[in-house]
């Protein structure tokens, strides 16, 4: 997740507000509900929860069981770093691990055990690390190790090209035997893609990738079976028991508008990489069709496949925390910054009831800069006509 996206959201919590779930309560059969601090908590409990279990995979990685480096296993994560950036065969010879004998400090006589008698070795990197040139770089591969583990939110997904919906809603006029066919075949059945849907999330189409890692191994290649076996398990679809699964992201991310909650109501054929939005989106973020990329992260799925025709395949965004802590906060925090961002209101049959984050998030972007440029001209009023500075510049005229 973007650093952006994930503070920009955080700022329009308000801490005493109830935020609508997906879950209803069974004793009033009403929607349950959240306050706006226990919003916060969840998404920052599952933040720091994600950040633990990277440094936790970084120690399994490269340390001993009592915390220390494992020399061999630094040595080896180094050595693939590194020959995946075409390091010079000498780097990767002073990163090899050897036996070095050991010598008493005072005689310089070599150490020996003494109920062995066998020399006394240590293992060293064949070039210490402080005496190699390129130091600094490998000091950058460790940095960025740590930065991907530990400080990065890995979830999910990936960037998209938004295309415009030009050409894909719309239906035949007239219906006859040849055109049925391909009426049932059209795009979201040829409907309009909604800005707001009545749980407050915005309809989309992607490209049949996006869902390849939790697609039947046997049914990835036919884009038909793919598509029904996606409808059947509500992952994609435009009826009220679809849920939003992703949230998406404009770069640069500049205010509220620029993310969203999406609702899938279908998928592409043939492309690769690629979304459709609703056309209002350029309304609301500022996007255009010039190569504008959207990034994306999705819920995980916990997929268990039918062994064969007989056995339906179980599918859910449900995990245990101890058997799977990281798609267990994966969740967390995704499903808490979906409620947030569905708050902006939703759509009933009288309309839209507007929510408390309304303004920020269906409003056009250029409010949101105005409201940046009202502030700079208060500051500018208050300034003073003329300006004195430590030193007086000038240049010499001809």
């Amino acid at each position: 997740m973007g650093t952006q996206m994930t503070k920009v959201a955080l700022s329009n919590i308000k801490p005493n507000n109830e935020y609508t779930l997906n879950e209803i309560d069974p004793e009033t059969g009403k929607p349950k509900t959240i306050r706006g601090y226990e919003l916060l908590e969840n998404i920052m409990t599952s933040i720091n929860a994600l950040s633990d279990l990277g440094k936790e995979k970084i120690k399994k990685q490269l340390c001993n069981p009592d915390g220390t480096i494992d020399i061999d296993k630094f040595s080896e994560f180094l050595e693939e770093e590194l020959d995946q950036r075409d390091a010079d065969a000498n780097l990767i010879d002073g990163i090899e691990v050897v036996e070095v004998p050991l010598y008493d400090e005072k005689t310089g006589e070599p150490l020996t055990n003494p109920e062995t008698g066998q020399p006394l070795t240590e293992r060293r990197f064949n070039v210490e690390l402080e005496a190699m040139s390129s130091i600094d770089w490998i000091q950058s591969i460790i940095v960025s190790k740590i930065n991907k583990e530990v400080c990065d939110i890995n979830v999910k997904g990936n960037a998209f090209y938004q295309r415009p919906a030009w050409g894909v809603e719309g239906k035949p006029l007239i219906l006859d035997d040849k055109v049925v066919d391909f009426a049932k075949r059209g795009i979201n059945n040829g409907e309009k893609l909604n800005v707001i849907n009545n749980d407050g999330s915005m309809d989309a189409v992607i490209s049949l990738d996006f869902f390849y890692d939790i697609l039947p191994e046997g049914i990835r290649d036919n884009f038909e079976k793919s598509r029904e076996w996606l409808f059947k398990h509500k992952i994609i679809g435009n009826t009220p028991d679809v849920h939003a699964n992703c949230i998406n992201a404009r770069i640069p991310t500049q205010a509220q508008s620029s993310i969203g909650a999406l609702r899938f109501v279908d998928v592409l054929p043939v492309v690769r990489d690629t979304i459709i939005l609703p056309q209002e989106i350029t309304g609301i973020d500022g996007s255009d069709f010039d190569i504008d990329k959207r990034y994306l992260v999705r819920l995980s799925y916990n997929i268990t496949y039918g062994k064969n025709r007989d056995t339906e395949d179980v599918v859910s965004t449900i995990f245990d925390e101890k058997e799977n802590p990281t798609d267990y906060y994966r969740n967390k925090l995704i499903n808490n910054y979906l409620v947030l961002l569905k708050s902006h209101g939703i759509l009933t049959d009288h309309g839209l009831d507007w929510g408390d984050s309304s303004h920020t998030s269906l409003s056009s972007i250029d409010k949101d800069t105005k409201l940046v440029t009202d502030v700079r001209d208060i500051i500018n009023r208050n300034k003073p006509k003329k300006r004195y500075y430590a030193f007086q510049f000038g240049n010499i005229a001809f």
